[in-house]
């Protein structure tokens, strides 16, 4: 760890992901996405892994539809592409079942705190509840993993709220 200018830079990756300062986040782990994946008992298999491993505090994510009435043009197209168009599918409250259980998993290393997250967006970010408990935590550090990676890890990283931290 070095010091430039007013900055804190860690140099190595044991001082990046240093459990006193890190989270881990497992994004949008639920049925209905997770049910539609090639790899479905590896991908759970794996995270039940990394999620069995982790000593740092972990935030699992949860995407929330709101009434169709309420929802977004842009989010109704992007449900219909995943096969949520609430015409051909009927949305069930197993849909929003996580297809890995947080507190299940983890019964018997209960020291670890685990949080969920409800969203809206495609971002983390945009309520700043989650990145007040991050600042609050002290942790600078929140690695990410899961699945529809590409929408909502890329949205809360390119948020203006993440100055500071390491993602």
């Amino acid at each position: 760890m070095r010091k430039i200018e007013d900055k804190i830079v860690y140099d190595t990756i044991e001082e990046i992901i240093d459990p006193s300062r890190t989270a881990l986040v497992v994004w949008d782990v639920q049925n209905m996405l997770v049910n539609r994946i090639f790899n479905r008992d590896e991908f759970t298999n794996n995270l039940n892994f990394v999620i069995n491993q982790a000593n740092v505090p972990i935030f699992f994510t949860r995407i929330q539809i709101l009434p169709k009435r309420f929802e977004s043009p842009a989010r109704l197209y992007t449900l219909s592409k995943l096969g949520f168009d609430r015409t051909s599918h009927t949305v069930t409250k197993e849909d929003f079942d996580f297809a890995v259980k947080p507190i299940q998993l983890r019964q018997q290393q209960q020291q670890q705190e685990e949080e969920i997250v409800d969203r809206h967006t495609a971002s983390v970010f945009v309520d700043r509840a989650f990145e007040r408990m991050l600042r609050n935590a002290g942790i600078i550090t929140v690695v990410f993993t899961g699945i529809a990676t590409e929408f909502g890890i890329e949205s809360s990283a390119n948020m203006p709220q993440t100055e500071g931290f390491i993602l």
